[in-house]
């Protein structure tokens, strides 16, 4: 009996442990990469540099440069492992659709390398069941020794071609062995149609799945994804690295409040979607009810001296923005609902006014960093250590889904994704100042939510 419970709390441990992993990186060097700058070709040189493997998590791929790269070493011979999402917000598009037959025939053919497949995560199959809501993660792993990491999809504005406008995000490529290796057991695991929620598509197979003809987003930007683009394109970096950790989701939140909490001088947040309340319950009339961790985080490290900067997505890009209904107690009724983003800018802004702390939150001027939105789930500390991520700020994102982020120890790292930031933020004007001073009153204190404890929550005027 006491071996069973030795081997049980083991076994418990390493599942606490697996959402965060570190490789100490002696003399491992990473390139840099930023959305739309120059991501496309360093995802490219990656892809292109491949000799004898390449392994892909992605959850979109419709981006016809890369699928060219793509076809190109499974035509060489190259081993080419491929795990698709089926199911995506909106499903499949008619596009991605026509790419993952191209795959599946260049796969078929022959000549390709034994132990190629295609694989798609779907719940087509198991009765609705999944292990993960969406299989979000971004990776590929080039020969067992170098993984390249994104914000992005393998989309037009994910990737877009160099002097175009396309989504903001970060990337970044890590040459590392160990790291490699880990990233390919996730794979492996992931990957895997023992659990029921994948399937192989080999030759002549149907894709098992819906597809949908995309309803193009509105945007208020005046510059969609292809339009040159005229602010001057950042290089992709490089350097040395320190320890690069691995952070996955389900429960990459203690990953990330570990990232904030050992922030000491500056932390920058640049993401698609930080609600402050994250959503509880069915997936039917689900509820508000309980605080963001990370909001709590960001207001917590500001309080103890740490310089706040968060930038987020103008949901006025999407057709549908997401409310969020907020209340200065929680017997009223909402005045307004108010997009999720702009409730949390709202929110670190009237906290740097209560508390007196720097905290600010902004909402992207897409027209003046002249991007289509904001993707990028990237965080910054200290000005070095970087985390690049596929981790939206969502519950769902962070508890349900497969996601991945790496937390890079480098100065150079931080400083270069800092420079994009910087660009963003100040094309961006700050919120208009509605705080008076009974806004305070009762909100900022003992017991409130965002000192991590019950009480009301903010509403928004």
């Amino acid at each position: 009996m006491r071996k069973q419970m030795t081997t049980h709390l083991l076994l418990l441990l390493l599942a606490v442990l697996a959402s965060v992993s570190t490789h100490a990186a002696s003399s491992v060097t990473a390139t840099f990469a930023l959305a739309p700058d120059n991501n496309l070709a360093v995802l490219l040189n990656e892809i292109s540099s491949a000799t004898r493997s390449i392994a892909i998590n992605i959850y979109e791929f419709d981006n016809d440069t890369v699928l060219q790269a793509v076809l190109r070493k499974i035509r060489s011979g190259t081993q080419v492992r491929i795990l698709v999402e089926g199911e995506p917000v909106g499903n499949l598009s008619q596009s991605s659709h026509r790419t993952l037959l191209r795959i599946r025939d260049a796969l078929s053919a022959p000549g390709a390398a034994s132990g190629s497949w295609l694989r798609i995560m779907t719940s087509a199959r198991s009765q609705g069941v999944r292990r993960f809501r969406y299989n979000h993660a971004k990776y590929v792993v080039v020969d067992g020794q170098s993984v390249y990491m994104a914000s992005e999809n393998f989309s037009a504005g994910g990737h877009a071609q160099a002097g175009l406008v396309g989504n903001r995000g970060w990337a970044v490529a890590v040459r590392s062995a160990p790291l490699a290796r880990q990233m390919l057991a996730l794979l492996t695991e992931d990957a895997d149609v023992r659990h029921g929620d994948v399937v192989e598509v080999g030759a002549g197979d149907a894709i098992p799945l819906p597809v949908s003809a995309r309803v193009s987003t509105s945007s208020p930007s005046k510059k969609g994804p292809g339009t040159p683009r005229s602010a001057p394109p950042i290089a992709a970096g490089s350097a040395e690295i320190g320890a690069v950790s691995l952070i996955t989701s389900p429960r990459s939140d203690t990953g990330i409040q570990e990232f904030i909490r050992t922030a000491t001088s500056h932390v920058e947040v640049e993401q698609m979607s930080l609600p402050s309340l994250w959503r509880e319950g069915a997936a039917h009339g689900e509820v508000d009810t309980r605080p963001s961790p990370f909001v709590q985080e960001l207001v917590a490290a500001s309080r103890r001296g740490v310089a706040v900067r968060v930038l987020l997505n103008d949901e006025r890009v999407f057709q549908r923005p997401e409310p969020s209904s907020s209340f200065r107690s929680g017997t009223e009724t909402p005045r307004r609902r108010v997009p999720a983003n702009e409730v949390t800018a709202r929110l670190l802004n009237r906290a740097a006014k209560c508390y007196g702390i720097a905290i600010e939150g902004r909402i992207v001027d897409i027209r003046k960093a002249e991007i289509t939105y904001i993707h990028n789930k990237g965080w910054l500390a200290d000005r070095a250590r970087a985390l690049v991520s596929s981790v939206n700020g969502s519950r769902n994102s962070v508890m349900n889904n497969r996601e991945t982020a790496l937390w890079i120890e480098s100065a150079a790292g931080a400083e270069y994704y800092e420079r994009a930031f910087n660009f963003d933020w100040d094309a961006t004007a700050p919120l208009p100042d509605s705080t008076v001073a009974e806004d305070c009153q009762g909100f900022f204190g003992p017991g409130n939510r965002w000192d991590a404890s019950p009480g009301p929550v903010l509403f928004i005027q």
